[in-house]
């Protein structure tokens, strides 16, 4: 099916009847997959954001594995659980 055509008498860009179906399809799809992009990322970073102990403000991250040997917590890239030092 053949939605957009060029006529090679007229030079001008025609489209069939049945538009309206490519239209009717891609304009939701495309909603639909940016809508669960989004709702997918809000998601993420939540958790990642849910996995860090922000208790004095210090940004100190759960599990002894994030830690340096003093006890402080090690860079992360923003977005990240990988220690700095694994990049």
């Amino acid at each position: 099916m053949v939605f957009f055509n060029l006529d090679p008498k007229t030079n001008r860009l025609t489209s069939a009847p049945q538009v309206w179906v490519f239209l009717a399809i891609t304009i939701p799809l495309t909603f639909t997959v940016f809508t669960v992009w989004k709702l997918w990322s809000m998601w993420r970073s939540k958790k990642i954001d849910g996995q860090m102990d922000i208790e004095g403000g210090g940004g100190r991250l759960l599990g002894g594995d994030r830690l340096t040997n003093d006890g402080s917590p090690k860079t992360l890239r923003k977005g990240s659980l990988i220690p700095k030092e694994e990049w």
